[in-house]
């Protein structure tokens, strides 16, 4: 698996559960990968 797969694969598992939160969106907003910060 590369890094993408890996990064889009937590995002989704993200989304389904429900757990990102947009309260902590600024803290990652020099990250330039919007799924990666999507992760964090």
């Amino acid at each position: 698996m590369n890094i993408e797969n890996y990064i889009e694969s937590q995002y989704r598992e993200l989304i389904k559960s429900g757990q990102i939160n947009p309260e902590f969106a600024d803290l990652y907003a020099v990250i330039d990968h919007q799924r990666l910060r999507d992760d964090f």
